[in-house]
């Protein structure tokens, strides 16, 4: 067995110092494949580029809530050809961010997420989705997305909620990336239903 890191920001610039060693870290611990999320348009080269450079690195591509200014018509075309590379492997990091101080609306916000939503639908792709705060509009948007009755939907990244929403997400097909403590009986629940893992979600190789 080995380990999927499905949110990896191996691009940022605080990795330009070591970025090998990290990978190479990574694969001493168990770590074996690594998805690197670009989250604006303007970091997508580099992203693919690191998939080029390193066996077992792949990509998602997307929107962060945060940059939601970034999703203008002109880019939308480049940003589908840029899903359509063999590295890329899932829509994301996606979603919804209410923190206070997020300059996008949340109108804005959900506007984006539903087309990203219908965008990994129509490439057959899965989704890394962000929430912040937010929990009941983002599955709402998800339970109402093209991308339901699909067997690989995604994984709820940064996902800090309460039981029963996990379960919610759980029932839509979902995999949460647990940021709390449960109980003893909810954990052993939790970890029962989510028996699918991120190597057959992704199709990683």
């Amino acid at each position: 067995m080995y380990l999927v890191d499905t949110n990896c920001h191996l691009d940022s610039e605080f990795f330009d110092v070591d970025r090998d060693e990290v990978v190479e870290r990574a694969r001493i611990a168990g770590g074996k494949r690594i998805i690197i999320p670009a989250i604006r348009f303007k970091n997508i080269p580099k992203v693919l580029a690191l998939t080029e450079q390193y066996g077992g690195v792949y990509a998602a591509v997307g929107i962060y809530p945060r940059y939601c200014m970034d999703w203008q018509a002109p880019d939308i075309g480049q940003f589908r050809q840029a899903a359509r590379h063999k590295r890329v492997v899932a829509i994301g990091e996606i979603g919804l961010d209410y923190s206070w101080n997020n300059r996008c609306s949340p109108k804005l916000q959900q506007r984006v997420f539903a087309e990203q939503l219908k965008l990994a639908a129509d490439l057959d792709l899965p989704v890394i989705v962000h929430n912040f705060q937010s929990y009941t509009d983002c599955l709402q948007l998800i339970a109402e997305s093209t991308l339901m009755g699909r067997q690989r939907i995604g994984v709820l990244h940064h996902f800090t909620a309460d039981y029963d929403t996990v379960r919610r997400a759980m029932e839509l097909g979902l995999l949460p990336k647990l940021r709390r403590s449960y109980h003893l009986q909810e954990r052993e629940e939790i970890a029962e239903i989510t028996t699918e893992n991120a190597t057959r979600l992704y199709h990683l190789k």
